[in-house]
């Protein structure tokens, strides 16, 4: 699961809806919303915008930051995000 998609089962849940409740308040697809909590499914900014409106919050208060992430070295070898920066550092 998303940390966005966390976030937004977690705001349903609380207010004891199911998928199809939320589906049929915000004129969302129901299938898609269920794709954006299970994290298989980006969530659109349009569809953030919606879920934001009915929950009375902001977009940036459905959209949690996620860490950075550590990339993987290139196919060739070459150095990783973080090895990097290591250097910058020095």
């Amino acid at each position: 699961m998303t940390p966005n998609g966390t976030k937004i089962k977690a705001l349903r849940t609380a207010r004891g809806m199911t998928l199809r409740d939320l589906a049929a308040a915000t004129g969302l697809d129901n299938g898609n919303l269920s794709r954006i909590e299970r994290g298989t499914r980006g969530v659109r900014p349009k569809t953030l915008a919606t879920l934001a409106d009915f929950y009375g919050t902001t977009i940036d208060a459905l959209r949690l930051r996620r860490p950075p992430t550590r990339r993987h070295p290139d196919r060739n070898g070459g150095p990783t995000r973080h090895t990097i920066d290591a250097r910058r550092a020095r």
